[in-house]
């Protein structure tokens, strides 16, 4: 935990510099593309965060879900940081984009179902949402965005700009990361689908007890924090922080080899 610790104090600095160091210094504008990278990078960043808390405070139920979102955090970052970013960042704005207009849409249909959905969100005004949302549609994202159209159709995913990766699974394994996948995100998996009921108990003869306990999590500490560490490399990397980048490997073997002798 103190190294991942160490990584985080790390991260938590990271879009400052990059932000400073590389775009601003280097004068260049801060786009949508650079807001979608670095704002994926922060998200990761807060959900680690969420997930020390709970491990400190002995709340694990919620630690594989967050653990499998960080493991998608670091796949999609992977992608991301390459020389398809500003393509891959359109097409995955184009992707948030859409969602919000078919739960639009879906949030107006009139019937029976429309009506149950505005029920269930408080019954909103339908003509203040009209005039206060910005929703881009179908039309307008291809207008505006023609380079990701050429590449995908919109229902797609957004990463499948190749017109082969059509779900998480094959992109793990375009990037090298086949038994990350099989070993670590299926099994994180049985959490986010509510496929692991029995974890909560223990049997003994003729007894049951509730099971409350932060053993085992030590997979989760350590597949974490080495998602995050390569994260911050490949950051660093992509925006050209090569000085920055020499400071955090020495930061890391320094505390890894200190971990060792005191271990």
């Amino acid at each position: 935990m103190k190294i991942l610790k160490k990584v985080l104090k790390e991260a938590n600095e990271s879009v400052e510099k990059v932000i400073v160091k590389s775009i601003g210094e280097n004068n260049q504008e801060f786009d949508f593309p650079e807001a979608i990278t670095l704002g994926l990078f922060e998200d990761m960043v807060k959900k680690i965060e969420s997930m020390i808390l709970l491990i400190e405070n002995k709340q694990d139920a919620s630690i594989d879900t967050i653990a499998r979102s960080v493991m998608e955090n670091y796949v999609y970052l992977k992608v991301l940081l390459s020389d398809n970013n500003e393509l891959l960042a359109q097409s995955y704005f184009v992707s948030k984009k859409y969602k919000e207009f078919k739960l639009y849409e879906m949030i107006k249909m009139p019937g029976k179902k429309g009506n149950e959905i505005r029920r269930l969100l408080d019954n909103p005004n339908i003509d203040e949402m009209d005039n206060e949302a910005n929703i881009l549609n179908e039309d307008d994202l291809k207008e505006k965005y023609p380079d990701v159209f050429n590449k995908r159709f919109i229902n797609q995913k957004w990463y499948n700009i190749d017109g082969k990766t059509k779900n998480f699974e094959q992109l793990c394994k375009k990037q090298g990361l086949q038994a990350e996948y099989e070993i670590m995100y299926k099994l994180l998996s049985n959490e986010v689908h509510s496929m692991d009921a029995l974890k909560r108990w223990e049997f003994e003869e003729n007894q049951v007890h509730m099971v409350y306990s932060n053993k085992g999590l030590t997979m989760h500490i350590h597949m974490v924090g080495l998602f995050l560490l390569e994260t911050i490399r490949r950051l660093y990397e992509f925006y050209g922080l090569k000085e920055d980048l020499n400071t955090f490997n020495t930061l890391i073997r320094v505390n890894y080899l200190i971990s060792k002798k005191y271990k």
